[in-house]
């Protein structure tokens, strides 16, 4: 019995054609893994090859018999301190493999969803499912993400600057200009905004 079945509406790559990726948001490796252990079919012929082009008006199924799709996952999630590095590299001193030993945790097969970086502090997800990463990272999912900043500055920020940072903040993330949404910006009584 199939666990999912479609009827392909234009010629692509057959896992473009796949119902499970978009149904369960399965990850394109597991996909090329059960297509090349012969768990898809074809116009119900096993394919084995995942850069097959399916044409319009072909059948693609995927059967479930004895394969796993979700393998065991693992979760952790953690308030990063602050000097701790997001990298999981045992030779960095400040890696996050030195303090989820010290928590008792193992790091096997772990990655960190996101990062934070290494002079700061908040909530970090690590887990070995991609397909947990993907719906927590991906912009298709919306997934709102929050960060207080304080500034700490001798006297009170001038208003343009003040309406600068409200107005949104711009970085650049592998080779492009990336903005923010419009940000909330306050002051205190002792200048720190």
């Amino acid at each position: 019995m199939p666990v999912a079945s479609a009827v392909a509406t234009a010629d692509a790559d057959l896992e473009d054609h796949l119902p499970v990726v978009a149904e369960k948001a399965v990850s394109r490796s597991i996909v090329h893994q059960a297509v090349a252990e012969g768990f898809v079919q074809v116009n119900g012929a096993v394919v084995r090859d995942p850069a097959v082009v399916v044409g319009a008006g072909d059948s693609v199924c995927v059967t479930p018999d004895g394969w796993k799709w979700f393998p065991e996952s693992r979760i952790v999630v953690l308030r990063k301190p602050v000097g701790v590095d997001c990298c999981l590299d045992a030779s960095k001193p400040q890696s996050l493999v030195h303090l989820l030993q010290r928590l008792g945790e193992s790091v096997a097969g772990l990655f960190p969803v996101g990062r934070l970086d290494k002079d700061s502090q908040g909530l970090l997800v690590l887990t070995n499912s991609g397909v947990l990463c993907e719906r927590l990272l991906h912009p298709r999912f919306n997934h709102e993400k929050e960060y207080l900043v304080t500034v700490n500055w001798p006297h009170p920020l001038p208003a343009p600057v003040l309406n600068l940072l409200r107005s949104g903040v711009k970085w650049e993330a592998r080779g492009k200009t990336v903005f923010s949404d419009p940000c909330r910006v306050w002051s205190d009584d002792e200048g720190d905004t």
